[in-house]
């Protein structure tokens, strides 16, 4: 199904009538490499970058996570926060949004817009449109910590960094900042 490497522990639990099988990632694993990507970008034109963490329900705002790691590479970014489920197709009006936040010029501005887990795109489409409904950026690239490659997208989009592209099926991602970790669960049978 997929092969293990040194860094990676596999869980499993026998929960009566469910099997939960877990696989985790250490952010010090997989987070260096990425940020190194970023950076290299950066470098290319180091005033004209800004960071958009992407919020969503259940998401991480990851945001300042880049921030800090390229700071200590000597990378100085303005960041911004974007709530896109105003944008979304099947939006829920019921759901009350978090206050968004972009205290820079962004007409002009590359932006690197982050996000913890991309899947099938509609998040991150939700967030080019709620970008380009107020302003015109230069261009917009997208950051993401876990690229699922294995759920069908919904549109043609796909990540210009990820930290992690596991290639596993099956499987559901979340990221837990305070612990730094990444976790991938299967949940097998039925729950009852």
């Amino acid at each position: 199904m997929f092969s293990l490497s040194y860094y990676d522990k596999i869980y499993i639990f026998s929960l009566y009538p469910r099997v939960i099988m877990a696989k985790i990632w250490q952010f010090e694993d997989i987070v260096p490499g990425w940020i190194e990507k970023i950076a290299s970008r950066v470098d290319s034109k180091p005033d004209g970058y800004a960071l958009v963490g992407l919020l969503h329900d259940g998401g991480t705002d990851l945001s300042g996570l880049v921030f800090d790691e390229l700071l200590k590479l000597g990378y100085s970014l303005p960041v911004g926060r974007l709530d896109a489920r105003a944008s979304l197709p099947d939006d829920d009006y019921s759901i009350v949004e978090q206050p968004s936040s972009i205290d820079y010029q962004v007409d002009g501005t590359h932006i690197i817009m982050v996000q913890d887990v991309f899947t099938d795109g509609k998040i991150s489409r939700a967030g080019f449109n709620r970008i380009f409904s107020y302003w015109r950026p230069g261009s917009i690239e997208l950051a993401c910590l876990v690229e699922d490659d294995k759920v069908p997208r919904a549109f043609p989009i796909k990540p210009d960094y990820s930290a992690l592209s596991p290639g596993i099926e099956g499987y559901v991602f979340s990221v837990n900042l305070d612990k730094r970790r990444v976790v991938a669960e299967e949940h097998i049978g039925q729950i009852i």
